[in-house]
């Protein structure tokens, strides 16, 4: 688990991490200002992938890659597309954006009779609950 942890801070470090730009719907205007991603690069993308509203988004994440990934209102069905658990691992980051901790997640993974975090290989929050595969 430990060695897994360091390879992953270390890949963050320099593959960088996916942005948010639209997040429920908000435009994130100052991730947008702090990546220098201008509203015409939005629109263009959006077009890309033939949305033609920022209004019928819900999530817009810019990739490592540059790519743009895209959720619209319609087909989405999280709260939040990031794993809150990634092969046993729990996602910080996702937990702190939607205002939960570790305890709440034990506690909902209990509820499904899961005990432990290390049994879990994927889990997300979806608008009915959590999503979880066990591995």
């Amino acid at each position: 688990m430990f060695y897994y942890d360091a390879f992953k801070k270390i890949e963050r470090f320099f593959e960088g991490r996916p942005c948010y730009i639209i997040y429920r719907g908000k435009i994130q205007y100052q991730n947008m200002k702090k990546l220098r991603y201008s509203i015409d690069d939005l629109c263009h993308h959006l077009r890309v992938s033939d949305i033609d509203s920022v209004s019928k988004v819900d999530f817009a994440i810019l990739e490592t890659n540059g790519s743009l990934s895209v959720i619209p209102k319609q087909e989405s069905q999280t709260l939040l597309p990031d794993a809150l658990i990634s092969d046993g691992c729990i996602n910080q980051e996702a937990l702190q954006i939607l205002n939960k901790d570790e305890a709440w997640l034990k506690n909902e993974l209990k509820k499904k009779h899961i005990s432990y975090i290390e049994d879990v290989l994927y889990c997300v929050l979806e608008k009915n609950g959590l999503y979880v595969i066990k591995k």
